[in-house]
């Protein structure tokens, strides 16, 4: 069941949304992303009924260059100490339609459960949207937990 009303906190778009379910998730995650022509990363806040309490609607990405991206972890620790979500999940699009799962994927992805975990919020996954295709970033091609540790402890 989605049933939708807007509003607007602080610049990010809040959508009273359900979301019970990877069906429900990746419709939603369609609806958002898919037909975008420039790269957007994303978070949603759930509450414990999964409600969608907020969702940024690609606010939080800023471009570093042609493959560089820097997730604001302040800005999203300021997001759930607003919000008091029960659940996280993040996503991202991929306008060129490839799915390939990046490195900065991997460890950003990390980095954001490393803070869910700090923080007592479920984490809910990473998605990657690329045109009619959503995958979760900790799938089949997720780089191993060494080499994810590896890459944050030099700050990449």
């Amino acid at each position: 069941v989605m049933k939708y009303r807007d509003l607007y906190l602080d610049n990010y778009y809040v959508k009273n949304i359900y979301i019970q379910g990877l069906d429900d998730l990746e419709i939603f995650l369609k609806g958002q992303l898919s037909q975008l022509s420039t790269e957007r990363f994303c978070i949603g806040l759930l509450s414990e009924s999964d409600e969608v309490l907020l969702w940024t609607d690609g606010a939080l990405m800023s471009q570093m260059g042609v493959r560089e991206v820097t997730i604001p972890l302040v800005e999203i620790t300021r997001l759930i100490a607003l919000m008091e979500p029960h659940k996280l999940f993040m996503a991202h699009n991929h306008p060129s339609g490839v799915t390939h799962i990046s490195e900065n994927d991997a460890v950003t992805t990390q980095k954001v459960k490393d803070l869910c975990d700090i923080l007592g919020v479920q984490f809910e996954g990473h998605y990657l949207v690329a045109g009619d295709s959503v995958r979760n970033v900790e799938g089949e091609d997720a780089l191993p937990i060494n080499d994810l540790q590896s890459h944050i402890e030099r700050g990449q």
